[in-house]
């Protein structure tokens, strides 16, 4: 699997192990980590940095239900997964409390953790990237079409430009124009 940089931030009262064990996972997943010791030292480098993952050490770092609330609402965590930190599965603070972006997690399942964000991050930049050479793409096909005689006044000129934006998004590779292309066109 292709290794993504990607930055995260580890909240913690100074766990030195955990921080140890912490940074030999992150350097495996060419992950930059920056340790935040207090609440308002993570929302500035929060701001700064913009991290996809925060570590929380829940042994630490003791949150109540309304200061956990105030910390998820926060704009500078919007985007961001928030992954808690607990070896003895203690934290009941995270029951009530419904979000995509939390993850209550022991040390040992961080690896798979690790894969499936990368996994997401790298399928988020591709399509951003699609979405990017969209229009670019139009301009391409457009072009083409015109060089070869055909014109948007042609009947199934629409159609034909859509099978082949289909075709070049799909990176060329295209089993069967009748089972594939046809019934999305149609």
């Amino acid at each position: 699997m292709k290794k993504i940089v990607l930055t995260a931030i580890l909240y913690s009262k100074r766990n030195y192990d955990l921080s140890y064990r912490l940074r030999g996972v992150c350097k495996r997943y060419s992950i930059n980590l920056i340790n935040a010791i207090d609440f308002i030292e993570l929302t500035i480098k929060s701001i700064e940095l913009k991290p996809q993952i925060i570590f929380c050490d829940c042994s630490s770092v003791e949150f109540t239900s309304g200061n956990l609330n105030s910390f998820i609402e926060k704009n500078e965590f919007k985007n961001t997964k928030i992954i808690f930190i607990d070896e003895k599965k203690q934290a009941n603070i995270l029951k009530n409390i419904v979000s995509q972006n939390l993850i209550l997690a022991k040390f040992d399942e961080l690896s798979s953790i690790i894969d499936e964000l990368q996994y997401q991050y790298n399928y988020d930049n591709m399509l951003a990237k699609n979405i990017e050479n969209y229009d670019g793409l139009e301009i391409q096909i457009y072009k083409l079409l015109t060089e070869i005689g055909l014109s948007p006044k042609h009947c199934g000129y629409a159609y034909l430009r859509y099978a082949i934006k289909q075709v070049v998004l799909n990176n060329g590779i295209m089993n069967s124009l009748n089972s594939e292309q046809y019934p999305i066109i149609a």
